[in-house]
């Protein structure tokens, strides 16, 4: 009896694990997903709603989050959107 609930116990332990490490992932995509949306709407902001397609397309590709503060960076820097493009589209292997 002690080692069922000693097996019932570690079972829990993992299923508790999992969970908790899916959410994390989870929440890191949320937050990636959120950046980039914010990213998109500061562009068409500063520049246009083409360029903030444009950009949307190459973000999608970005998953790591100094490259989308990067982006972000240049969102505030570039002169034109064709600049930010390029610049966003060398990180996004484009």
């Amino acid at each position: 009896m002690a080692e069922r609930e000693k097996l019932r116990s570690e079972g829990r332990a993992e299923g508790i694990e999992r969970g908790i490490e899916r959410g994390i992932e989870r929440g890191i995509e949320q937050g990636i997903a959120a950046e980039r949306d914010l990213l998109r709407r500061l562009a068409a902001r500063k520049f246009d709603a083409g360029t903030a397609e444009r950009l949307a397309g190459l973000l999608s590709r970005v998953d790591d989050p100094e490259g989308l503060a990067a982006a972000g960076d240049w969102i505030i820097e570039c002169a034109s959107g064709d600049e930010l493009i390029a610049r966003v589209g060398d990180i996004a292997g484009s």
